[in-house]
């Protein structure tokens, strides 16, 4: 075989790999950023599908964001935090209750949790 097929190979390889770990619930991406969805909404509560099998606990507190449809300026999406949460009820171990603090909270938006360690480090791939 040629050293470029043989590179290429390798390569793909690789990619592979990282992909499978990345995404097997492994790795440093999983362990620090975790995203679900809020699942119920009301005036000033809603819940979220986070829960012990997760890691929450109770006093958490999460980001609130949703993404919104540039139109026709451009095939991206454009991120708009909502507001924080704070976990105050493990429901199950897959769902939680959480206060809202001033922000309007929907149904399917994004809810995020990131170590305050790790926060700032982050948010350059958000």
């Amino acid at each position: 075989m040629k050293r470029s097929t043989i590179a290429a190979l390798f390569i793909f390889s690789a990619l592979l790999s990282a992909c499978a770990f990345g995404s097997s619930g492994g790795g440093f991406v999983h362990g620090a950023l975790v995203r679900v969805q809020v699942i119920r909404a009301a005036e000033m509560e809603a819940a979220v599908c986070v829960g012990r099998a997760e890691g929450a606990v109770l006093g958490e507190k999460l980001t609130v964001y949703r993404y919104l449809d540039p139109g026709s300026e451009g095939m991206g999406l454009i991120r708009e935090d909502v507001g924080t949460i704070e976990v105050v009820e493990l429901i199950d171990i897959h769902c939680a209750r959480v206060r809202t603090f001033e922000c309007d909270v929907k149904k399917d938006e994004i809810v995020e949790r990131l170590p305050e360690d790790d926060a700032e480090r982050l948010r350059q791939f958000i």
